[in-house]
């Protein structure tokens, strides 16, 4: 939401090579992981650069069809929980994505949440994401849904056993979703106004993974 780009702060060949320049250390760091770890694990980095260099590539556009949020909670949820795992441990367990799956869903709302400011932008340039495709209005209504999903998900996991009920606690940061699901819902239409809301998010994502983080060590 800080119109950084937008607003012209950095020239268009200068975001273009950052780009490139963040892809190919991810990829480097990646390359030393599969040395260190086996082939397998470059599997799981070439979907991640895929999905990376998919979201905002010409043809793909991942980002401008509405699947931005779901590459981000792939990303976020799934494979990096399952890349983590095996260069820590060199297996692969479908538990780190069970207590992972909220973080990357709360990701995805960040993102959602970022497009409020610059839909307008978006709209000029073709960028069809939810937002603009719904419009403010309507649209506002899908970050109180994907928080709720994401907290669902893990009462679910500890319901189910999967996870420690003292999991649970991961689900006091969704107070600042919640702060900024109200400050959104009265300032979609206001870009100026969402900034807050835009930091609250970041907060609850945040703190969610150090919570969640600190408690399954703490159990381990």
């Amino acid at each position: 939401g800080s119109r950084f780009i937008q607003n012209g702060v950095p020239t268009p060949e200068r975001m273009h090579g950052y780009g490139w320049a963040l892809l190919a250390a991810g990829a480097v760091a990646g390359l030393g992981l599969a040395l260190l770890r086996g082939p397998q694990v470059l599997l799981i980095g070439l979907v991640g650069l895929g999905i990376g260099w998919g979201y905002s590539a010409p043809g793909l556009r991942l980002s401008g069809r509405g699947l931005g949020e779901a590459a981000a909670a792939v990303s976020f949820g799934i494979l990096i929980p399952l890349g983590a795992d095996w260069a820590l441990r060199g297996e692969l367990s479908w538990l780190p994505v069970m207590a992972s799956l909220p973080f990357g869903l709360l990701t995805a709302n960040l993102l959602f949440l970022n497009q409020f400011p610059d839909y307008r932008a978006d709209a000029a340039s073709g960028k069809r994401h939810w937002v603009v495709r719904l419009g403010p209005q309507r649209a506002r209504w899908g970050y109180p849904l994907i928080a709720v999903v994401a907290h669902a998900w893990l009462v679910a996991m500890v319901v189910a056993g999967a996870l420690p009920a003292a999991a649970l606690v991961a689900l006091l940061p969704g107070l600042w979703s919640l702060a900024a699901a109200k400050r959104l819902f009265r300032h979609a239409h206001r870009p100026d106004r969402l900034e807050p809301a835009i930091r609250a998010s970041l907060m609850a994502l945040t703190a969610h993974g150090l919570v969640l983080a600190a408690v399954l060590g703490s159990a381990a």
